[in-house]
């Protein structure tokens, strides 16, 4: 049977409902009227929202360039004489590290040490992470774009000066060290090492005595008195009975090398230590940092032969006091011993 469709008419109303009117008579709002405190009220909202701005621009304007959109913005210059090579070192360092720390370009003013320094260490990285090193005169003029302490632009150069102007370079050095005793392997440093006392350097006499070296360095404070000195000699004699101790049963030779800024030979006086007299800085180094131990007092180049070498170290406590010094077991190597 076909089915039956009935088709009624629809009105507007049944297929969109009622609705709402389009268009409503609507009485106009009465508006406020405006008083002094609210004119007053709108102009102080006005001027500080400007004001704010205004800060805002300026502190964008001003803040120096991020790393990411300009690589190593300033420069940080390095100049030192060129008489001993352990000094070109120590301020290759204190450039790298500030440079670093501060993210400016380092310039090295010393066109003679930059060869040197690449003749003596590997290549690849040393270029790696210099990445711009400069030997001409640094002018502020030509490169303006960021703001650095003028104080960084004058370390000098050896002496007790360079470990206080240097000290954050070094600790940025310590908490890179493995990356940075790679990059300060030195190729030809120790073969150039000849002190007068042949002694002291000939392998085969090490090979027979068998004994342990252990090097002494001890620069004087500045300036000198009784009371420091009295202090580093009882390190000192701590020092040794640490050694001996820890060397039992083992040969062991003590041998201080001193110049006119460190102890002479009669501030030696314990047995079994041999006193070596040295000038040269480079000739230092090259000696203190093959030692299969060290004492230092923490001045002057004592600091860099500890660090090249890779023995026991020995420090005392009187230069990094326990409440002065809360970074020293952190940023110093575990073979690194306060005593």
């Amino acid at each position: 049977m076909a089915e039956i469709y009935i088709i009624k008419p629809a009105t507007t109303m049944d297929m969109f409902g009622a609705g709402e009117p389009l268009f409503l008579a609507r009485i106009p709002p009465r508006r406020k009227r405006m008083t002094a405190c609210s004119l007053i009220k709108k102009l102080l909202t006005f001027l500080f929202t400007t004001l704010g701005a205004l800060i805002t621009y300026m502190q964008i304007y001003h803040q120096a360039p991020s790393p990411s959109r300009k690589e190593r913005c300033g420069a940080i210059e390095v100049s030192c004489p060129l008489d001993d090579p352990a000094a070109i070192i120590f301020q290759y360092a204190a450039l790298l590290g500030i440079s670093s720390l501060n993210n400016k370009r380092p310039k090295f003013n010393c066109a003679d040490g930059y060869e040197w320094l690449r003749s003596h260490f590997r290549a690849a990285s040393f270029d790696a992470d210099v990445q711009v090193m400069h030997t001409e005169k640094f002018d502020p003029a030509k490169d303006q774009c960021c703001q650095f302490k003028e104080a960084l632009l004058n370390l000098k150069c050896e002496r007790s000066a360079i470990i206080r102007h240097s000290l954050r370079s070094f600790l940025y050095f310590q908490d890179q060290r493995e990356k940075i005793r790679r990059e300060l392997a030195p190729k030809n440093l120790n073969n150039h090492c000849q002190p007068r006392n042949h002694s002291l350097t000939a392998t085969d006499k090490e090979a027979e005595d068998d004994c342990v070296r252990i090097g002494i360095y001890m620069p004087w404070r500045h300036p000198p008195n009784e009371s420091n000195v009295q202090m580093e000699a009882h390190f000192l004699g701590k020092a040794i009975d640490h050694f001996r101790t820890y060397h039992n049963g083992s040969c062991t030779r003590f041998i201080g090398i001193t110049d006119a800024m460190t102890y002479t030979s009669h501030n030696l006086n314990f047995a079994n230590i041999s006193v070596e007299s040295i000038a040269s800085t480079s000739v230092k180094l090259c000696i203190l940092s093959r030692m299969s131990g060290l004492i230092i007092s923490g001045e002057g180049l004592s600091w860099w032969a500890a660090y090249l070498s890779n023995g026991r170290i020995l420090y005392p406590s009187f230069f990094c006091p326990e409440d002065l010094c809360s970074w020293k077991e952190f940023y110093f190597p575990p073979e690194w011993i306060q005593i």
